[in-house]
């Protein structure tokens, strides 16, 4: 317990907590008690959801991994963004664009619910970025890559 309140303070100093949200994660973990957080509440990743690349020629990038790697396309009609399937539960997005580059991974989470993967990301210690309505969080790892949270399946 003493290591995640520190954790907190030590995000608050560093101006990733407002006063609010310490004082609220606070009150929270009082109310919890340390056992609860010992038992491994909150959420668990489920496994990869998805992995989003940005590539210069998108449809010569779909053709390569559909080729390669026989991913089939998602029915998904979006300008500038193709998915292909990878296994039963998870997809490639590809999207197009000047840079190529890996652009995020997705989690997908059981029973996703924004506001209470924010306050658990928050007293873990990382700030949750909201992705807007359908795209779940985001959250940046300590070299500024990204990591989206999503609903478990969501399409992301």
């Amino acid at each position: 317990m003493e290591k995640l309140i520190n954790g907190l303070i030590g995000q608050y100093e560093k101006g990733a907590l407002s006063r609010r949200e310490l004082v609220g994660t606070l009150a929270a973990l009082s109310v919890a008690g340390s056992s609860a957080f010992a038992a491994g509440t909150g959420f668990q990743s489920a496994g990869i959801n998805h992995v989003s690349i940005t590539a210069s020629d998108l449809q010569r990038s779909v053709d390569f991994y559909s080729r390669a790697f026989s991913l089939t396309r998602q029915p998904r009609n979006a300008a500038n963004l193709v998915q292909l399937n990878v296994g039963t539960n998870a997809h490639l997005s590809i999207r197009q664009g000047a840079n190529p580059r890996f652009d995020h991974f997705a989690i997908g989470i059981q029973n996703f619910n924004k506001d209470r993967v924010m306050a658990d990301l928050k007293a873990r210690g990382a700030t949750p970025i909201d992705g807007g309505a359908g795209a779940g969080l985001h959250v940046a790892d300590p070299d500024g890559l990204l990591v989206q949270l999503i609903a478990n399946g969501g399409a992301g």
